[in-house]
């Protein structure tokens, strides 16, 4: 049953994608548009089928009246159902990049260019929980819609379901889109191992000092081509010959984030880890880098520097 039900949906996208084709931005017209009685729906027309015929066998005008007004109210319905997402504009905006685990939210905006307010509109992508909003007249609005990452790589939601029941509850118009739509997922960060100690310039010191520097370190022989600014002209003055001043800087301890140290691990398991100790050194503001398979970044740090290490983590692979 399972299956057969698979199947079927399989085919009725295929049929909506010849109608409405894959795109970034929808508007919701009569072509993308269905509609159909709910079960109270239909109750209610056997309601009207009931009326009408014991208004007709017993020639009774009062019930044929309440039948007619009943049957009128159901057109009306119809119309008042369609209209509450004929004309929307969807157009997917962006998604923000997570960790594997977690809820991604993706961003809709959301134009009603009619007069008239929109009401009780559940949201969802596909097999997920809607999410119920209403618009205003000539509104724009943007809405988060989420979706479950359950492993790294990009997201694709899948299809984006609009549907309303509004107002009786009688009817229920609704569409499928296929948003091109997705989202960056990172791995989920895991420590399954203690960060490898960083490594240093000299590991004697992981305060080491090159030249080159701001900081002053001491004076030495002046040498032909020393800048002027550099001599230490108080120390000539007092007679103690001319000397240059020597500046120099500290080098920051630096990190290596690599693949062969996480041998005996899987490799959703390194990337895990890999994942834990570009958070961890970012956090401690030591500069890292990444080797890996087919990807090599030089240590450095800042938003950028994670933001570049977490997405060759997560495209590992080619996801």
């Amino acid at each position: 049953m399972t299956d057969l039900r698979q199947r079927w949906r399989n085919f009725f996208f295929h049929w909506l994608d010849r109608r409405a084709p894959p795109a970034r931005q929808h508007r919701l017209g009569r072509d993308k548009l269905y509609i159909f009685p709910t079960a109270i729906g239909f109750v209610f027309l056997g309601l009207i089928a009931i009326l009408w015929m014991l208004g007709t066998n017993y020639q009774n005008n009062l019930i044929l009246g309440l039948c007619w007004l009943l049957s009128g109210l159901f057109v009306l319905t119809i119309l008042r159902t369609h209209g509450n997402l004929s004309g929307l504009e969807i157009h997917w905006h962006d998604a923000d990049p997570v960790f594997a685990g977690q809820e991604v939210a993706f961003h809709l905006d959301v134009r009603n260019p009619g007069r008239g307010a929109r009401d009780a509109i559940a949201i969802a992508w596909q097999d997920e929980l809607p999410a119920v909003v209403a618009i205003d007249a000539e509104e724009h609005k943007r809405i988060p819609v989420c979706a479950f990452a359950g492993q790294r790589g990009y997201l694709r939601p899948g299809r984006l379901r609009l549907e309303t029941v509004f107002p009786l509850g009688l009817l229920r118009c609704w569409t499928w889109l296929n948003l091109e739509a997705s989202a960056l997922v990172f791995p989920e960060p895991k420590n399954l191992r203690e960060p490898m100690p960083h490594s240093v310039e000299d590991e004697r010191d992981s305060a080491a000092t090159t030249s080159g520097g701001d900081d002053f370190s001491g004076l030495r022989n002046y040498q032909t081509g020393d800048p002027l600014k550099q001599v230490a002209w108080k120390h000539y003055a007092r007679g103690k010959g001319l000397m240059s001043k020597e500046f120099s800087r500290s080098l920051s301890p630096e990190a290596w984030l690599t693949w062969d140290s996480l041998a005996g691990l899987d490799t959703e398991q390194r990337l895990s880890t890999l994942c834990h100790w570009v958070l961890h050194y970012e956090q401690l503001g030591i500069r890292y880098g990444l080797d890996i398979p087919g990807s090599r970044i030089e240590p450095g740090s800042g938003p950028g520097h994670k933001r570049a290490l977490l997405t060759a983590l997560a495209l590992y692979g080619g996801h």
